[in-house]
């Protein structure tokens, strides 16, 4: 178990959600973009 982190399948999730996931490792953060 990693202290902090947490695994979630968020892409398969996010795309049945119609959403587009965007990874910027320099903030370390995940953006999420509803799809037009």
């Amino acid at each position: 178990m990693h202290e902090g982190r947490v695994f979630v399948p968020v892409r398969p999730l996010g795309e049945a959600l119609g959403l587009s996931f965007s990874w910027d490792p320099e903030e370390g953060a995940v953006y999420l973009r509803k799809k037009p």
